[in-house]
Order: C-alpha cells, then structure tokens, then sequence
C-alpha cells in the first residue's frame, strides 16, 4: 500500500491460509521465503460492485510474474479464494483486490492471499523527480514484486516536498513511471509511454488503454505510443503529464515541482479522452460486455 491510502479496517476479511478471515485475525508464516528475501509477487485490480474487474488480464499478468520467480499459481485455488471472499467484502464506492504470491519455505510450494481495501478518490497530481538516488531500474524491473523499498522512499521523500508522486528514473536518466503507476508524456502530438520496452512494467491499464484507445481521430496524438523512457529535457517541454493505474484510472498531473509552466491536469486534451475512455472501459467491465469475464 503506498502512503496516504485508506487504512484497511481491521475487521474486513482477508483469504489467507486456505481461509477467509478477519485482517485482525491473519497470520503469515515466519518462514515464508516471499517475507525473508522478497522472492513474492502482486497484483492489484480494482474492486467495484462486487467484482475484480479487468481481472482476466491482471490474472495473466501475475501467471508471467509467478514463471519469473519460478512460483507456482494455483488457478484452481486463486478462483475459490475469489468465490469466497468475494461476497464478503463489503461495499465500498471504490476499492481494490491485491492478491499476493509468495514463495513457501521449501522453495517449492507457494502462499497465496487475497487482500481488499478501500481506496481513496485522487485528483490531479503535482510530480516531484525523485533524481538518480532513487531509480526504478532492476533487473526484474518488467515484473510486479514485493522490492518496491526505493519507490515507498522517493514517494515519502515526495511527499515531504509537498508532492503527491514521484517520477522514477531507469538509472541512465530516463524517467519510466511513478511509484505506483505508469507515465504518460504528450509532446505535441507525440506520445511517450515508458513500458516493456523501456524495462518496466507493462502496466494493466497502459496495456488496455494502449490496446483499445481510438487514435488520432478522437483525441491528441492518438494510440502511437512510443515505448521508451522519458528525456529529462522532454518531461521539461511536456504538453501533459499523465499517470495512469488499473486502480487509481487516468490521472493528469498538475504541475512537476522545479518546472515554472503549469501542466493543464485533467483538463488536457488527452487526459480528458483517455479518461472518458476508461470510464467506457471500466463500464463494459461492470456491464458483462467486456472481453474480461
């Protein structure tokens, strides 16, 4: 969870050792190789009207992640963890499903829990560059695991600046996301969308957004997204900053701590398209008349 998320409350129901039970009441294995060395996995969908929505691909995603770390994933045991908990998770207007793979301590088995929480509604962002101290390049970098320690530091050190997120670097200057979402720069009517291809995290929604987006004739620089890191001298020039998360949806930022112009927020021209797009998206979702089940 990064800082400034809603607490989950105490007595909501975790699946954890084969079992629903309160938060209060889990436990997890001293001994799990996932707590001692982070050899663990996650991925987090978000939560709406009793469903986990996108859930097909954030399924996937974690299977590619779970064969990086050499962790088996039960499809059959995550689909009854689901149709348990799932009930018992109570209505919130906006929520999120993390579910955590981790390796056992015989290093062949795995522990598996499904963890919800609430989620607190955001606004556009002000950015602050967390610099070359703090960098999201790894050589697992591609896959969504449990040693994010440097992005929780340069989101607290952010924040201590008066920012509400931080935009990483690849450890050769080029910036590649924010601590918890992928980043979306227009110049003009380029884009550059850091993903795989700039050796980090191909993001649920930049995939899906990237997949399905219209293009050009809709909106600003369209679905052409360049999947590279961001020049420090681009993100100065940038028309819209734009973080985008399965959870937290299309964001805008406002401005980038040290940059004079202001950035226009969710009133971009491509914020603006690309958010009306996820709301579509999330609908279809929620409507059974998504590609997800």
């Amino acid at each position: 969870m990064s800082a400034g998320e809603p607490t989950t409350p105490r007595d909501w129901p975790v699946w954890v050792g084969g079992e629903v039970l309160p938060l209060a009441e889990a436990r997890w294995p001293l001994g799990d190789v996932g707590l001692l060395f982070g050899r663990a996995v996650f991925t987090t969908a978000p939560w709406r009207e009793g469903r986990a929505l996108f859930w097909r691909r954030h399924v996937e995603r974690l299977a590619r992640d779970c064969a990086a770390f050499g962790l088996p994933l039960d499809l059959a045991e995550l689909g009854r963890a689901l149709a348990h908990l799932g009930p018992r998770i109570p209505a919130v207007q906006a929520g999120a499903l993390r579910v955590h793979v981790s390796a056992a301590p015989d290093g062949v088995g795995a522990h598996l829990a499904l963890m919800p929480r609430p989620v607190a509604v955001q606004g556009p962002p002000l950015l602050a560059r967390a610099g070359p101290r703090w960098t999201a390049g790894d050589p697992l970098g591609r896959h969504k695991h449990v040693g994010r320690l440097a992005r929780h530091l340069a989101l607290s050190e952010a924040r201590r600046c008066g920012a509400d997120d931080v935009l990483l670097e690849d450890g050769w200057g080029g910036v590649v996301g924010a601590s918890a979402a992928c980043l979306l720069v227009r110049l003009g009517e380029r884009v550059v969308a850091p993903g795989a291809g700039a050796g980090t995290l191909e993001g649920v929604a930049r995939a899906l957004l990237a997949d399905t987006f219209p293009g050009e004739r809709d909106a600003p620089a369209g679905k052409h997204w360049s999947d590279r890191a961001v020049r420090p001298d681009e993100l100065e020039g940038a028309d819209e900053v734009l973080l985008l998360g399965s959870v937290s949806g299309v964001r805008g930022a406002r401005g980038l701590l040290g940059r004079a112009a202001v950035l226009p927020g969710a009133e971009g021209a491509l914020a603006r398209a690309l958010a009306a797009h996820w709301r579509e998206l999330c609908e279809r979702e929620l409507t059974g008349r998504a590609e997800d089940p």
